[in-house]
């Protein structure tokens, strides 16, 4: 289990591939390294939505390790995505699955947050940020974003697309405040998010990890994809 989660890090397209790999060798040893090289190169090329698939297969699993073996593999984890000072949209999906399903676990620490937001309205302009995200990202025109952002908000009085979020941070702290709302406030701007990224009937890798970071950093179950958004997916 651990392996795969590595070997999903491991990816060809990233400029600092063979620092990571000989990383993952000086942290956890040579087998463990192989092992890893063997998951990326059998699920290299698979779109994102099959990869949380197999990740989320993997939790049960991961949650029977050692309180010690969990923070070995967690601190691996941290410095193979930050080794290139960077952190890629996968990576921050990687990140908060594995915050809200295991470091909760593991630090015997539930997600209890005072509720701060009961009223939609007062995250409307994060939730215009949020959905212009969404629907920014798997636009393959100005047009098509701006017929998804459309569509999403609908149901509530939003302002102009914008180009949606421009860093992670800034993501960090829209989520952080999703998180912070009631339920039905997590589930409306969570349905809005997912009905931009589906609007043109197919669902890209892109799409797919912005939108399971989103669900997990709010603390909003996802409904698996639908295949027939992934399936003509490259």
């Amino acid at each position: 289990a651990q392996a795969l989660i590595f070997g999903l890090l491991l990816r060809d397209e990233h400029p600092f591939l063979r620092d990571k790999v000989s990383l993952l060798e000086e942290e956890l040893g040579n087998e463990a390294m192989q092992l890893a090289l063997k998951w990326h190169k059998e699920l290299r090329g698979l779109h994102s939505a099959r990869k949380i698939a197999l990740v989320e297969l993997t939790l049960p699993t991961l949650r029977g390790l050692s309180s010690l073996e969990y923070e070995r593999f967690r601190d691996a984890i941290e410095k193979l995505i930050s080794s290139d000072e960077q952190v890629d949209l996968f990576e921050f999906m990687i990140q908060r699955m594995i915050e809200r399903n295991l470091s909760s676990y593991f630090d015997r620490k539930a997600f209890l947050k005072i509720i701060r937001f009961r009223k939609f309205d007062r995250l409307l302009p994060e939730a215009n940020v949020l959905v212009a995200t969404v629907a920014v990202t798997g636009a393959s025109c100005p047009e098509d974003a701006a017929a998804a952002f459309a569509a999403a908000t609908s149901d509530w009085e939003s302002s102009p697309l914008c180009e949606g979020v421009s860093s992670h941070d800034e993501l960090d702290h829209i989520l952080d405040k999703f998180d912070q709302a009631s339920p039905l406030v997590k589930r409306q701007v969570l349905v809005a998010c997912v009905t931009a990224a589906a609007r043109d009937g197919r669902l890209s890798s892109r799409e797919a990890e912005l939108l399971r970071a989103i669900a997990d950093s709010i603390g909003c179950p996802l409904p698996p994809f639908p295949v027939e958004l992934i399936e003509e997916d490259i």
